[in-house]
């Protein structure tokens, strides 16, 4: 399995996504912690400040991309970010506990 970072660069308003939210956050959880077309989500960042910060990390794993941009279209998410999907390795750039 490859990994993902999945850039999401807000197209709407805070407040937008906000009432947007409310109603599509139980469909965004089903396909990403339930593997929506093989791919899952592994974890996510969101900025304290959205409304400054518009844009929202998240690392998947999946067999290719095309799996991870199933998912996040399952889920809608196309209605409110903008989204590029970056395949990435870990560099082991510096040894455990440290």
């Amino acid at each position: 399995m490859a990994k993902y970072v999945v850039l999401l660069t807000l197209l709407r308003s805070p407040e937008e996504l906000t009432a947007y939210w409310n109603c599509a956050a139980a469909r965004f959880a089903t396909a990403m912690y339930r593997g929506a077309g093989h791919a899952r989500c592994l974890n996510t960042w969101i900025p304290v400040d959205l409304a400054t910060h518009g844009r929202c990390f998240g690392l998947w794993e999946a067999e290719e991309s095309a799996q991870v941009q199933a998912a996040l279209v399952a889920a809608g998410l196309q209605d409110c970010f903008a989204i590029e999907i970056i395949q990435v390795e870990e560099a082991g750039w510096f040894p455990a506990g440290s």
